[in-house]
């Protein structure tokens, strides 16, 4: 809620919670997947920052074939929750469909060229 506060005070748009709520879904994806594996989990950490945030979920004694399931499990998860809120924004209209595809894009650009995507090519092909 850090991250919603922070940037909330600077932009003044529902995108910010949209945006927050996605990021956290993403994060918690990962803490249970790799939770279901058996893997020692801690809870997300999110560090807010300006217009931005950091999030990390520190996960030990996971298996390599378990890997890559964890990792894709934050992009699925985040992009069917903007899918979902595209979905009702057809009613509501709150925000902006061309945001919303924007926002789903980066979500699946960044996913699979950052951390996790490395780790979802590493341990796919195997």
């Amino acid at each position: 809620m850090g991250f919603a506060a922070i940037n909330y005070t600077i932009i003044h748009s529902p995108f910010v919670l949209l945006a927050t709520f996605v990021l956290l879904v993403h994060e918690l994806a990962h803490y249970f997947y790799a939770k279901s594996y058996g893997a020692k989990v801690n809870m997300p950490i999110i560090l807010p920052l300006p217009f931005f945030a950091i999030a990390f979920v520190k996960v030990k004694d996971l298996l390599d074939r378990h890997k890559s399931d964890v990792a894709i499990a934050g992009l699925i998860f985040g992009s069917l929750t903007i899918f979902i809120y595209s979905l009702f924004n057809i009613f509501s209209g709150f925000i902006s469909f061309y945001v919303l595809a924007i926002m789903f894009i980066l979500e699946i650009v960044f996913n699979l060229i950052g951390s996790d995507g490395s780790k979802y090519r590493k341990y796919s092909c195997s």
